[in-house]
């Protein structure tokens, strides 16, 4: 009897657990299709897209752009880098506040590569493709960019994940760089190009092999730089890298200099933002160059940066603006993160760089 009975208890169990089966199968069943539903709705609305990294291709539904108001140069005799395998960034989140779309008006196609250009009506890329941002009182402000990008994927989908008031630069040598652009474009963050240019540290700092040099020769530098400035579309500037020398370098400057200008993007140099040596006294050719007041990672701890990051405060509460450069690294990116989310409450507003250029260069 009681064999039996333990029997039938053990067919009673296996056959509640059958049902137990049965039923999870049946709710991920309901879960998977109500995702896949859901995100198909999202694709279609705008809310969300996906960009094949490889080719900058997009499936969803593009934001529509914020309006804007609106000589050649031989080109760069040098291939770009070789593709990277394809990747994909998903689940990134339309702003409802893009970069304006690349404008043909703005590019200079007739020497076989393309170039940014000042369009026939006199607007400069620097002024259409910047976050549209109203200031809604007089706090002080802090910009802040974001440099290196594009390499890594996991950290430049941190970066497209911050506020989208902060800028990102990208490297000239990442292999999916025009992917990246659009979805930086598409999540309203503006974007700059960061310029392989040589450092302090030079030679064992390599700046890569389109590296612009103190002793690169004038020919050799505009080439690279042209390279650099080819590599996608629709960027507000340029970015010279925290210790770089170029720039003081009156001679090797100045013809980057003009050829910067004569193109209308910003320049946004990593350190102050001083003439070169023995240029002081010549009269320069016009150019939007911000100089950024704090490293915030110099020295990559999350005590520093935060320490950092409370000097870039105190600047803009002094001045009524503060610039800070951060290079692509998952603890800069995780504390500014952080830093972002409290900003409001210490009476400070985070805006576009170019906002200050705005300011600075009416």
């Amino acid at each position: 009897m009681k064999i039996l009975l333990a029997r039938h208890l053990a067919i009673i169990m296996k056959a509640a657990l059958a049902l137990c089966l049965l039923w999870m199968a049946a709710m991920l069943a309901i879960f998977w299709m109500s995702g896949a539903e859901e995100t198909k709705q999202a694709l279609a609305s705008g809310k969300r897209f996906i960009i094949h990294i490889a080719d900058g291709r997009v499936e969803g539904l593009a934001p529509a752009a914020p309006e804007q108001t609106a000589e050649a140069t031989p080109a760069p005799d040098i291939p770009p880098p070789a593709a990277a395998e394809p990747e994909m960034v998903t689940d990134v989140q339309a702003s409802a506040n893009p970069i304006a779309e690349v404008s043909d008006d703005l590019l200079d196609k007739s020497a076989g590569t393309v170039l940014p250009k000042i369009s026939e009506a006199g607007i400069k890329p620097w002024q259409y493709y910047i976050k549209t941002f109203r200031r809604q009182n007089e706090m002080p402000l802090i910009a802040i960019i974001i440099t290196g990008l594009g390499h890594s994927k996991h950290t430049t989908e941190m970066a497209l994940a911050l506020d989208d008031r902060i800028g990102l630069a990208f490297s000239p040598y990442a292999a999916a760089i025009t992917g990246w652009s659009s979805a930086s474009r598409m999540t309203g963050h503006e974007m700059y190009v960061e310029l392989p240019l040589q450092t302090a540290g030079y030679p064992d700092d390599d700046p890569g092999p389109y590296s612009i040099l103190v002793t690169g020769g004038n020919d050799r530098n505009l080439k690279h730089l042209q390279w650099a400035m080819s590599r996608f579309q629709g960027y507000v500037g340029l970015v010279a890298p925290p210790r770089e020398v170029v720039t003081r370098s009156a001679d090797a400057f100045a013809p980057l200099r003009e050829e910067i200008a004569r193109r209308g993007v910003m320049l946004v140099r990593a350190r102050d933002a001083v003439a070169p040596e023995g240029d002081k006294k010549k009269k320069q050719v016009p150019i939007v160059e911000l100089g950024a007041d704090v490293w915030i990672d110099e020295e990559l701890s999350d005590m520093s940066i935060q320490a950092r990051l409370a000097t870039l405060e105190q600047m803009a509460q002094r001045d009524g603006m503060a610039i800070g450069i951060a290079r692509a690294y998952p603890l800069s990116i995780t504390q500014i993160k952080q830093w972002q989310e409290t900003l409001g409450s210490h009476g400070i507003v985070l805006a576009p760089a170019s906002f200050i250029a705005k300011l600075k260069f009416p």
